[in-house]
């Protein structure tokens, strides 16, 4: 009776350990084989219903546990930029800038674009197709890291 308690606490512990201080699986696998063995011991020493009722206690309890270590190592906040965290930085007031293509689109590239008499190179996408070297484009929206540009049109047309 007591190998079977023993064998069970042990796999629930070296699940905890793998989960908490050694990551890698190796001793979660382990633990899940003496969890294993532990219900093989019930069934050969007690019978298929206490074996079914230790196996479905260790199923129930198993989730538990890693949800309970993972809640424990995992990130608990929500980084916002609110807070002062960005992963991007924010290039919204880049949207309407009007630039040159330093380099052919195909649909990426380096777009040149003048602030304050400063110039600012920027990673764009052409909003559709190919974009030649040295064309103008205006800025459209951003996307991701980079910035979504359409090549404008010098001519005006009448209506």
């Amino acid at each position: 009776m007591w190998e079977i308690v023993i064998y069970t606490l042990g796999g629930f512990a070296l699940i905890f350990i793998d989960l908490l201080l050694i990551p890698g699986a190796i001793l979660a696998i382990v633990g899940c084989g003496l969890i294993l063995y532990s219900v093989h011991l019930t069934f050969v020493n007690f019978g298929w219903l206490p074996a079914l009722i230790h196996l479905a206690a260790a199923l129930a309890t198993a989730p538990k546990i890693v949800m309970w270590g993972l809640g424990r190592v995992a990130l608990k906040g929500e980084m916002r930029k609110e807070d002062g965290y960005t992963g991007v930085p924010d290039r919204t007031a880049y949207i309407g800038m009007k630039g040159l293509t330093l380099s052919p689109l195909r649909p990426s590239g380096t777009v040149a674009v003048e602030i304050e008499g400063e110039v600012i190179h920027l990673d764009c996408i052409a909003e559709s197709g190919y974009v030649e070297a040295e064309q103008e484009v205006v800025v459209l929206a951003e996307r991701g890291p980079s910035l979504l540009v359409r090549e404008s049109s010098t001519k005006e047309t009448d209506v």
